[in-house]
């Protein structure tokens, strides 16, 4: 039996039978502020879940369906969640420091204010998302961030060798020391430099700058 408590009050949230979380059903679960750290979750299904401000550090998170869920305040550093599902899910504010989030899809996910510092990300998919974040040191090779919302966003020393930021609002975001070598830039030019020299730098601001024409507000804003 695995009992799953508050991080803070200790509050039984769930208990499961087995020795194991790795895939178990809990879609739509209420998991706010649960403490999860260093679990096995291979698997599981959290789609929909609240996992508000839960304490997920260092968990195995491989292949966790978290389609819709809601991740806001989480704690995710040095946890495994390479190709996870983040499809839509609310990570506003949460820390993702170290963690491995290779090959994860997280289309139209909101990232605001999440911090993504050294993260391995390479070939994640966050196309179309709100990843106004920070992603200082993350390695986002060839990750594909066509149509998404950077504007702001910290790509201090990131590596983003071959991705795809076409049609991506960058005003304002940081590249200072960023690899791009190979990148696809906002309106489609590829970069050669290894690192953003000064030229390319130069380029890829006037390519942030351009970037900005269009909707004014992230795509979310449209709905509802």
């Amino acid at each position: 039996m695995i009992e799953i408590r508050h991080r803070e009050t200790f509050e039984l949230l769930k208990s499961v039978d087995g020795d194991s979380l790795d895939g178990v059903y809990m879609d739509s679960a209420n998991l706010e502020g649960a403490n999860m750290a260093g679990m096995s979750m291979v698997g599981t299904d959290f789609q929909n879940a609240n996992l508000k401000n839960a304490d997920l550090r260092g968990a195995r998170m491989e292949k966790v369906n978290l389609h819709s869920a809601i991740l806001t305040g989480a704690d995710l550093d040095n946890a495994n969640l390479s190709k996870a599902d983040l499809t839509d899910a609310i990570l506003f504010g949460t820390r993702c420091h170290n963690t491995n989030l290779s090959n994860a899809a997280a289309r139209y996910a909101r990232l605001a204010d999440a911090e993504f510092v050294g993260a391995q990300m390479q070939g994640i998919d966050l196309s179309m998302s709100d990843a106004r974040a920070n992603f200082t040191r993350a390695v986002l090779v060839k990750a594909d961030l066509r149509g998404a919302d950077l504007s702001g966003a910290n790509f201090e020393e990131a590596d983003l060798s071959g991705a795809n930021l076409h049609d991506a609002k960058m005003l304002d975001a940081n590249l200072n020391g960023a690899r791009i070598e190979g990148a696809i830039s906002a309106l489609g030019h590829r970069f050669s430099n290894k690192s953003a020299s000064r030229p390319a730098m130069r380029s890829a601001v006037a390519d942030a700058k351009r970037s900005k024409q269009g909707p004014s507000r992230p795509w979310w804003q449209f709905w509802g």
